[in-house]
Formats: C-alpha cells, sequence, structure tokens
C-alpha cells in the first residue's frame, strides 16, 4: 500500500492483498453473502484516483464468493461509533496515507472526501526537520508517543507533534473549506468522530477539539470523541453497515411474501 491505496511500484501488491483479504474475510456462510469493505475517496488536494484501488479490492471479494460493496473510510466510522446519535455526525479517519473525513445526517453522508496527508506525511516531515531515518521516526511514534510541545524542543518527538499540529491544522482547514451551507440543516449540532492509527497518541482529541474551535463551519459540534481501538472502528464500521443492509433486504423481502 502507498498513499493509502494499492502501491503501482510493488510488483507483488496485489497478490499480497489478495491473499491478506482472503485470510481475514474466509469463505462466505452462503452464496453472494453481503460484504461491505472501506475505500478512501479521491483526495482533494491531489490528482490521485482511488477507481482503480476500489474496482481491484471489488473483484478479489467477489471471487472468493461474497457480494461486495464499498463504503467511503468515513462513513464507516460513523456506521461504528454514532449509532446511538441516528448516525449523524462527522467522522475523521486519520490513516497513513490518507485522511477521510465524511460529515453524515441519519446514516445520509452530505459531505465526503479525502485529504493526501496522514501518518507518512507526519514521518517524512519529522525525518526531515531532524535527520532521523524515517522507520525511526515511526518507531518512536508508535511507542507511548504523546503530542507535547514543551518537552523535547529541537528533537524527534518535539518535530512529530509540530507536524501532528500541522496535519490537524490542514485537515480543519479543508474541511471548513469543502461544507456546503447549502447541504447543512439548521442549527445542527453534532458529535466529530477521530479515529484510526494515526489518531493514537495522546493528546490528539484535544488539539483537534481546540483547533477545531478556531475554524467558521456552518454548524456547531457538541463534542469531540476518540474510540478505544481506533485500528479495527472502520472495519466495524463496515459489519454494522452490511448488516444494516442484510437485515433491510430480509425485511423487504418478508413483506412482498406477505402480499
Amino acid at each position: 500500500m502507498e498513499q493509502g491505496i494499492l502501491s503501482s511500484d510493488e510488483a507483488s501488491a496485489i497478490p499480497m492483498i489478495k491473499l491478506i483479504s482472503e485470510q481475514v474475510v474466509g469463505s462466505p456462510s452462503r452464496p453472494n453473502e453481503k460484504i461491505f469493505f472501506s475505500s478512501p475517496a479521491d483526495p482533494i488536494d491531489s490528482d490521485l484516483s482511488t477507481l482503480y484501488h476500489q474496482k481491484t479490492l471489488e473483484s478479489m471479494l467477489s471471487d472468493t464468493g461474497f457480494d461486495p460493496e464499498p463504503i467511503n473510510e468515513g462513513m464507516a466510522v460513523i456506521y461504528s461509533e454514532l449509532a446511538d446519535n441516528n448516525f449523524t455526525g462527522l467522522g475523521v479517519s486519520f490513516g497513513a496515507g490518507m485522511t477521510n473525513i465524511c460529515l453524515s445526517y441519519y446514516a445520509v453522508p452530505v459531505m465526503k472526501f479525502s485529504i493526501a496527508r496522514g501518518g507518512d506525511y507526519i514521518d517524512k516531515q519529522a525525518a526531515q526537520a531532524t535527520g532521523t531515518p524515517v522507520d525511526k521516526i515511526t518507531s518512536i511514534k508508535e511507542e507511548d508517543f504523546s503530542i507535547d510541545f514543551t518537552t523535547d524542543v529541537g528533537g524527534v518527538e518535539g518535530a512529530l507533534s509540530i507536524y501532528y499540529e500541522n496535519l490537524l491544522d490542514y485537515v480543519i482547514e479543508n474541511i471548513s473549506a469543502e461544507v456546503d451551507e447549502e447541504d447543512i440543516e439548521e442549527d445542527l449540532d453534532v458529535p466529530v468522530v477521530v479515529t484510526g492509527g494515526t489518531s493514537s497518541p495522546d493528546g490528539f482529541e484535544d488539539l483537534f477539539e481546540q483547533h477545531l474551535k478556531d475554524v467558521d463551519i456552518p454548524f456547531s459540534i457538541s463534542d469531540v470523541q476518540s474510540v478505544d481501538d481506533p485500528l479495527y472502528s472502520v472495519g466495524r464500521g463496515a459489519l454494522v453497515a452490511a448488516r444494516s443492509e442484510e437485515e433491510s433486504a430480509q425485511g423487504t423481502t418478508a413483506s412482498a411474501n406477505e402480499e
């Protein structure tokens, strides 16, 4: 994977992802069992296209006997975490290659897009600033790193904190720029859920909430929430979406039989 999608530079990318997906999903319990898989939206700040990535994964899952359907990664976060809020809110998934954003109103996405920056961007920028190898930066970031602007000035953790803040500002600025006021219900008050591996460090949620207050957006934020297992939030959301669609289809079939 590169920049959040299948790498075009790795000859083994497709065989490896195919093997991984087969091991993860197993076999369907019945013919054409529904399966949802997350897919990033096309980034608004890059000419990168996610279509080939999405269609390739869809073909792989079809070959295993499932009936696959893509779900936007940000929308999957909303399915996973905002059931108690009628699937209304802003889901932000901070991945390694991309950040995916979706604003949903009663399970209907009114805004969805991605940004071609994530954890890899932070690692590369911090490595360049400190002269430290990228793999060492990544290791430090993933080992109990906390966002802190008062310690390690000039060091790796200080650089990581700076570029975390830089990423958050960039994401929030793009959210503000992309929101279409005509699509937003008046007096809408929504929760925000942040998830994904890049959102794991202590202090991330508070920093995001702090910077979100400084931007002009046409709806109010009730609170900013993090999740206990940010690496699995998108997967849970895809499962919720698949089960919801199956239940809806079964209900439709039962009504038709009764008639």
